[in-house]
Order: structure tokens, then sequence, then C-alpha cells
């Protein structure tokens, strides 16, 4: 079949992906910005950032940055048009950031303490926001929650997303790893996204600025090499199965390792 040759590729960067964890047996953990909510962007009327207007149920009345103070709160995904609560899964309030790229952050909650943060966290993924987590600010600037909690004084808090001992705390989804781009694409106008609408499209961004995109979300590393050939017969020659605990990246290895412990 056709090799399919991914628009905005960087090529020149192909080589360099195993050095920054991006095949199946060397995985990486993201510990800041990490985003597995889908960046779809649709074009249609009113979906300007710059021309709709602010409101509570979209969220951009409520910036996150003005908040002050070190805080965390419970990121929900990363789009390049607003969202309403609505669209997910009717979480509220929503807050929103707007990046340097353009592009809007959204989140939930604001709390002082990371166990009420984890909290609702746990809760948004309930209400289907599955790759939900927590992340934190110090004033206008995003800090991880390491260092949050180190400056609040809960460092020494044990949470879901770090005790790999407790059964509960692990999270682990396999995914099929498709492509990876220089700027968030339109998925429906990406052929190898064409047929694989049905299925959760996520991505992540590495430390190098990549956006890797993955398809798909699975219990087992057996459904997910599964699903990968269905990426294939899509166009998807060169995708891969990856590992995530928590919504980060991890080496394959371990995530077996941590389920058959499990």
């Amino acid at each position: 079949s056709e090799k399919f040759v991914y628009e905005n590729l960087v090529m020149d960067e192909v080589q360099k992906l195993k050095q920054l964890g991006i095949t199946e047996e060397e995985g990486t953990i993201d510990p800041v910005d990490v985003s597995i909510t889908p960046t779809v962007a649709v074009n249609s009327p009113g979906n300007d950032v710059n021309t709709t207007v602010a409101s509570k149920e979209n969220g951009l009345s409520n910036d996150l940055l003005n908040i002050g103070g070190v805080f965390f709160t419970v990121q929900i995904g990363v789009f390049r048009f607003p969202r309403v609560s609505s669209d997910l899964y009717g979480v509220s309030p929503l807050l929103t950031e707007k990046l340097n790229n353009g592009l809007l952050r959204y989140s939930t909650g604001v709390y002082r303490d990371y166990s009420s943060a984890d909290s609702r966290k746990l809760d948004v993924r309930n209400e289907g926001v599955k790759d939900a987590f927590v992340i934190a600010y110090n004033g206008r600037s995003k800090i991880s929650t390491k260092d949050a909690r180190s400056i609040s004084g809960t460092s020494n808090v044990e949470s879901n997303d770090e005790v790999i001992s407790s059964s509960a705390s692990i999270d682990i989804t396999f995914r099929v790893q498709i492509g990876a781009f220089r700027e968030p694409i339109i998925v429906e106008n990406t052929a190898v996204f064409k047929d694989l609408t049905s299925y959760p499209i996520s991505n992540i961004t590495r430390p190098s600025g990549l956006l890797i995109y993955m398809a798909g979300s699975f219990k087992t590393k057996t459904e997910a090499d599964e699903f990968k050939q269905v990426v294939k017969d899509a166009g998807g020659n060169d995708c891969f199965v990856v590992a995530l605990r928590n919504g980060k990246r991890i080496p394959m290895k371990t995530a077996l390792d941590l389920l058959k412990n499990q």
C-alpha cells in the first residue's frame, strides 16, 4: 500500500525521535507540559477566539493567569477554538489560559493544596474527561506540581499520580502513536485520521516542542496491538504502540511490569 507521508512532519527530526523517548521501547515521562486531550480544529462561524464573547459558559471570562499565588487546577484539554461546558462532558466552572501559540488551555477548579485538586481530578475523569490531570501555577507562570507542592508546604503528601506502590494509583493505557508534527493539526483534514474519527485522538507535547498524535485508548497491550492494524489499514504505516501512566509517557516494559504486579 502507498506509504503515508505525514503532513507537516519535521522530517529532519525523525531520526532524533528515539533520543526523545518516542519509540515503543524508550518512552519517557513528561512531568509538566503534557496534554492528552485532542486539539481538534473545526472551521465554523463563531469559532474565532478574538470574536467569541467571553462568558462563564465558555470560560473565557475566567483567566487562569489572574488568580495569583501558588495554586493547582485540573487540566481538561488544549483546544484551537473555545469550548463550552456541554462540549466537555458538562464539566464546570471552566477556566482558560491563552497560550503563546494561540491555543486555549482549559481547566477547572482552583485549589491551594494538591490533595483537593487531585480529588477533583478523579471527579473530572469520572465525568468523562479520562485524561484530566493536575497542573500548577505560581502567579502567571505554569510550574511543575512538585515545585508547587514544595512551595506550598505539601511536598510530602502522597498522590495517585506519584505513588507507584499503590495499585489504585496505576492508570495504564495503551495507545497507537501515528505521527509527530511541528504545529497542531486539523484532525479532520489529515488523511490518516479520516477513518479513525470514531476513536479517541490525543496528543502530547514533547520537550522539543513536537506534538505527538495518538489514537485509541486501551487497557491492555493486546487490544492496542490489534488496533495498530486498523491504523495501518488507514494509512499509518509507521504507527506503533505506546504506554501512558496517568496521562504521561512511560517505557513499555515499565507499564507491563506495573500491570503484572497490580
